[in-house]
């Protein structure tokens, strides 16, 4: 089984989230800026993650929720060597310089993950909901899909008043089990968690995490088997 895990809004002192903006003067326009970082690819610059801002009254947490950078999970060292005992996608940790209170605090890290490769061929799209949508009149209208490919030609052909999206989608039997922590990126923006790794951040009684059931993501109930691999990439 899979869960989703997010940034907890309770527990974290009084502002969500706790990370609002970077320091003063950051030019999030230039070319090394954090809002370059995309889902599926590595930036071919190094990124400016100076400085990241907690608020004054949040706490510092082993998960810390953060809206200036894109498509990064803000862990702590204790946090960063629990994942180093699991299997991820293609993935790079980032040191992140962080300011609490006005002082400089160490050992935080941006967690870049990649989408896998391998992940659109895994959906079985006889049982998912992908719909598209008129924005003008709120009609949607259900795609008849058939594989991966198909969908990213209706994404890279939408009207100007038109987008797609999607309610529920589930993998094909024997897909999963590879990783214990991974997202999808361009349709659904849940990072999801194995059971294996569900069980070792509760053990370790990390902070800030939130743990609950698949919204979109939907598993048959042989999933909640022992799983093959996915295929490699």
């Amino acid at each position: 089984m899979y869960y989703v895990i997010e940034n907890a809004s309770e527990g974290i002192g009084k502002e969500y989230p706790q990370i609002q903006k970077m320091s003063d003067g950051y030019d999030y326009d230039a070319s090394n800026s954090v809002h370059k970082l995309r889902y599926n690819y590595f930036p071919s610059f190094e990124p400016n993650f100076y400085t990241a801002i907690v608020e004054n009254d949040a706490l510092l947490t082993d998960f810390i929720s953060c809206s200036p950078i894109p498509f990064c999970l803000i862990v702590s060292e204790r946090f960063k060597e629990l994942l180093t005992t699991l299997s991820l996608p293609e993935h790079k940790y980032y040191e992140l310089p962080l300011s609490h209170k006005g002082r400089d605090v160490d050992s935080y890290w941006a967690l870049q993950i990649l989408t896998p490769n391998s992940i659109g061929s895994m959906i079985n799209f006889d049982k998912s909901n992908f719909f598209l949508k008129d924005l003008r009149t709120n009609k949607r209208e259900k795609l008849e899909l058939s594989s991966e490919l198909e969908l990213q030609k209706i994404k890279n052909n939408l009207l100007p008043m038109q987008d797609f999206y999607c309610t529920s989608y589930t993998f094909k039997d024997g897909y999963l089990g590879q990783y214990d922590l991974f997202h999808h990126g361009w349709f659904d923006v849940d990072y999801y968690i194995s059971e294996l790794a569900r069980k070792k951040i509760l053990d370790m009684e990390l902070s800030g995490v939130k743990i609950k059931e698949s919204r979109m993501l939907k598993f048959n109930q042989r999933h909640n088997q022992p799983l093959q691999q996915m295929p490699s990439e």
